[in-house]
């Protein structure tokens, strides 16, 4: 049974969108599928207004010092994604719809591939042949407000699908609105691989200063989340070690690493004593290594993030600071629980049991 899987899975940057993909990609072959990953060597980015490119040039500009490093982490995370997925490689989706992989189910999941505002119809499996077989795993939306103009378009990518899956217990009921199908919500493909697992691919990060510390990884920052950052180094005595993907605001940090592969991001994240995330796979990497967390995001927590803690019943975010190995024992067999309802939900979907 050969599946092809749509998904943001080449990032140069994103670990957590590389980490989805790798989970999805062990998860599908443990079951003995036959799995490959589209992959685009460019995506055509969405238009931007005038404000948000002169944003970009200026942070370009503030980061130049630094852009070494960022081209060896881009490489390291190109590599990584080679390693951790068959992939079928196209120079941009031009040549995807012009001759599209052959599959007998084509598979959209998880991060944002339904994205209603910046829609990616690659992402919604839009180049497979009329009359394929197209399922999702986890898939979630990122905006769940959908334009008045993509409305139809988005109505029509969905109406396409014979299983839904996704990630947030939000886009449940979204999608029901267009499909009379059932939509059951599942795990981000993270959860379907154990820490052993994670742990086996493992790099040491040789230029690290410190030895105990906390580890941060943010996507957005605010200048208000330092104030929270400076207490929480006071109350541990610890030092920040920031991961930095392209963030130019300042940041409470001891020591800000530009150059981690997503394997070194393990390893940091492993051997760190508390984790500070404001990104959902932030979160739930945390969650997966049985790490103390903090996630920062302010009163406008993203419902992504909101829908992970009600699926833990985690009710306040500063109790996971606090968090012992029993308050992790619960949550690891809820995740045990959610491998197995993955795994069944992939069999029917699928119609094959890859296994037998």
């Amino acid at each position: 049974m050969r599946i092809v899987v749509s998904t943001f899975n080449n990032s140069k940057n994103n670990y957590g969108a590389l980490f989805q993909s790798c989970g999805l990609s062990s998860f599908l072959q443990q079951q003995g599928y036959d799995v490959s990953f589209v992959t685009l060597e460019e995506r055509k980015l969405h238009k931007q207004g005038i404000k948000a490119a002169l944003k970009d040039v200026a942070k370009k500009i503030v980061l130049l010092p630094h852009a070494k490093k960022f081209k060896i982490r881009e490489k390291k995370c190109r590599l990584f994604a080679k390693e951790t997925q068959n992939q079928i490689v196209y120079p941009s989706s031009k040549e995807l719809y012009a001759d599209p992989p052959l599959a007998d189910v084509y598979l959209s999941g998880s991060d944002q591939v339904w994205n209603p505002v910046a829609m990616h119809e690659d992402l919604f499996l839009a180049y497979a042949p009329k009359g394929s077989r197209k399922i999702s795993y986890a898939a979630s939306m990122g905006s769940e407000k959908i334009p008045a103009e993509n409305r139809a378009r988005f109505a029509e990518l969905i109406g396409e699908y014979e299983a839904f899956s996704v990630r947030e217990d939000t886009v449940v009921e979204i999608i029901r609105q267009f499909t009379d199908k059932p939509v059951v919500q599942h795990i981000d493909p993270v959860f379907l691989k154990s820490r052993l697992e994670w742990e086996k691919l493992e790099t040491p990060y040789e230029n690290i200063k410190f030895d105990k510390f906390i580890f941060l990884y943010a996507i957005e920052w605010s200048p208000d989340f330092n104030n929270r950052l400076k207490k929480l180094k006071e109350e541990t005595g610890l030092p920040v070690v920031s991961v930095n993907i392209g963030n130019i605001k300042s940041v409470c940090a001891d020591q800000i690493i530009y150059d981690a592969s997503p394997c070194e991001f393990l390893y940091l994240l492993h051997r760190a004593q508390t984790v500070v995330a404001t990104s959902f796979h932030g979160v739930a990497m945390s969650i997966v290594y049985n790490k103390p967390f903090l996630p920062l995001a302010g009163i406008n927590m993203p419902t992504r993030i909101q829908s992970l803690m009600r699926h833990f019943q985690i009710k306040s975010p500063e109790n996971c600071l606090r968090y012992t190995a029993t308050d992790f024992e619960r949550i690891n067999e809820v995740i045990l629980r959610d491998q197995i309802e993955a795994k069944e939900y992939i069999v029917k979907a699928v119609g094959f049991n890859g296994k037998d």
